[in-house]
């Protein structure tokens, strides 16, 4: 199917979804399936539900139980050097100026930050949310644009050094905002795969208009490490880079029951897991990891096209210790692992590409930050994975 074909059958479909507990809502925009290239090859991408804006501060609070608290407060911590390009971000002088940031991208979200997030906004709305595979990201920003980049992006030239509320430039075909600039854009899925490696996309509010392309991406710099003020290092991020932020997709569920139940259907077994301490070549990590292999079976009687699979740390009593709560100066910070061994929309990753048929066995692979936590309240040797989360095959 052409962009322009896709364009045309999805114009008009939009949905406004209101996050139940908040006076919060945010838009989706239908973005159809289609075929892209990528290094040569064709990859099909089926349809889903995007954000039409980035994740907004107000959003991303009511997640974290941060309402209260300002950006400057959130941020003001001691030794971290803020540079001056970025000050408009932590200005709040009245209730004008907070409204305003509240309505900014939340930035500075590493990948377990933007999972659990929308972990959370599924549990709260019944349905599937999950951050975009690049494939459903690049698809989706190869929606035209009409007139000039000016009109549709934040860039090196025209935000003024600083991101803006999403929205304030023209949507692309598909009516969806800010897909090129403003703040980069976290993706699901690891290129490096199962090396935990994630990339963003689309360029931030700092990238010369000339770079502004659907296909720009890049791994995560060992920088935006170096000026997370924590010790250790947080798998939450609190970095001054200020350029980072996403957005969220939803997946169809025809019945969401079904599928929550079928979840039972789902065996996980762990094979092994080893831990990896001396990664100096891996930036995007940050963090010692613990790489754990093993099996999951559909012992059902339906085909999938997506599973997700939850990992993390046993306390001595054997319940789930999924955060590090003393390891660290910022509590709660994440120690547990997500992996995708079933993703249709990944074009590009192989057999996890393929669905998963009934009766069928599949190997995975997946690294998450080691435990700082003391022995009286994690087990390092005691883990657990279970199924949180599926798409049954069209």
């Amino acid at each position: 199917m052409t962009i322009l074909l896709a364009a045309l059958l999805a114009a008009g479909q939009a949905e406004t979804v209101p996050i139940p507990g908040t006076k919060l809502k945010f838009d989706l925009a239908r973005v159809p399936g289609g075929t892209i290239k990528r290094d040569g090859v064709d990859v099909s991408v089926g349809p889903f539900w995007m954000g039409k804006h980035e994740v907004t501060w107000a959003e991303y609070r009511a997640f974290s139980g941060d309402e209260g608290k300002s950006a400057t407060k959130l941020f003001a911590v001691d030794g971290v050097t803020r540079p001056s390009r970025a000050l408009s971000h932590f200005r709040q002088t009245g209730v004008k100026e907070a409204a305003l940031h509240d309505a900014r991208p939340v930035i500075c979200v590493r990948w377990h930050g933007a999972v659990s997030y929308c972990d959370w906004l599924s549990k709260l709305t019944g349905r599937r949310f999950r951050l975009p595979t690049e494939a459903e990201w690049e698809w989706a920003a190869r929606g035209a644009m009409a007139g000039k980049l000016d009109d549709h992006a934040w860039h090196e030239g025209n935000s003024g050094e600083e991101s803006h509320p999403p929205g304030g430039k023209a949507p692309n075909i598909y009516g969806i905002h800010d897909l090129l600039g403003n703040v980069w854009e976290t993706c699901l899925d690891f290129p490096r795969a199962p090396i935990f490696s994630p990339v963003v996309r689309g360029g931030a509010w700092n990238v010369p208009a000339a770079e502004l392309k659907p296909e720009l991406r890049k791994a995560i710099p060992k920088s935006w490490y170096k000026t997370d003020p924590q010790g250790p290092k947080s798998s939450w991020w609190l970095t001054d880079d200020f350029t980072q932020g996403f957005r969220v997709i939803c997946v169809d569920l025809p019945d969401p029951k079904e599928a929550r139940d079928y979840l039972a259907k789902v065996e996980v077994t762990i094979a092994k897991t080893e831990e990896i301490l001396n990664i100096p070549d891996r930036p995007e990590a940050g963090w010692p990891v613990l790489r754990m292999t093993g099996q999951v079976k559909n012992a059902g009687d339906r085909s999938l096209d997506e599973l997700d699979l939850l990992m993390y740390y046993l306390d001595p009593e054997g319940k789930p210790h999924p955060l590090d709560f003393e390891g660290a100066d910022k509590p709660d910070r994440a120690t547990f692992g997500r992996a995708f061994p079933v993703m249709a929309n990944c074009g590009w990753r192989g057999e996890d590409a393929k669905p998963l048929k009934p009766g069928e066995t599949r190997t995975f692979v997946v690294e998450f930050p080691i435990s700082g936590d003391p022995p009286n309240l994690v087990d390092e040797k005691k883990f657990e994975a279970k199924a949180t989360g599926l798409r049954f095959s069209r």
